[in-house]
């Protein structure tokens, strides 16, 4: 069942408490669709970065070959989040006066706690998946229920792309991607 759902999906999301096979389970399957003659990416967000343990050998920040057909990518969402803030931060500072700096410097700071802001740094690293120009976080509120495991949801087209819905635990937020995708193709994924 779960290689059926792995054959029709362009991006499976893996998730859970620790220690209930979240790496394990996600590592056989994209081993399986490998051995199936699939390209796959396999990328982990766990700061213990067990991937390189599972397949005895570093791997970092950038892709590395595991097996035929299939790379591993580990990603610290601590320094993922960093990089980001920095991205955003550069962007301002060209943009806004000189004597600004140091608002923009202060806002910074306070932004790189709040809410969201991991799942959409992480969701930036995912946009470099081929097809996706850019995403781009919206607003980001409180839902109504909880979802265990980070969702997307495609909620209407834009004129260069569609309106997302990320949503984790009691947060959700819109995101703005940038695509050249079918909406089919990114309700699949």
């Amino acid at each position: 069942m779960l290689l059926e759902l792995a054959r029709s999906r362009k991006i499976l999301f893996f998730g859970g408490k620790g220690g209930v096979g979240k790496t394990t389970l996600s590592a056989a399957t994209a081993m399986a669709r490998a051995n199936e003659g699939g390209k796959v990416l396999l990328v982990s967000t766990d700061p213990a970065h067990n991937l390189g343990h599972l397949f005895d050998r570093k791997i970092g920040s950038k892709p590395v070959r595991l097996a035929a057909g299939l790379d591993g990518l580990e990603l610290d969402p601590a320094e993922t989040v960093k990089l980001h803030m920095e991205e955003i931060t550069n962007s301002l500072h060209r943009l806004m006066p000189i004597q600004l700096r140091s608002e923009v410097d202060k806002h910074m700071a306070l932004s790189k706690d709040a809410p969201g802001m991991q799942e959409a740094a992480i969701l930036e690293r995912i946009a470099e998946v081929e097809g996706i120009a850019t995403l781009v976080p919206g607003r980001i509120a409180k839902a109504n229920s909880s979802a265990p495991r980070l969702r997307l949801t495609v909620s209407v087209p834009t004129d260069t792309g569609f309106k997302m819905i990320a949503r984790l635990g009691t947060q959700a937020q819109e995101v703005f991607a940038v695509t050249d995708l079918e909406q089919e193709t990114l309700e699949a994924a």
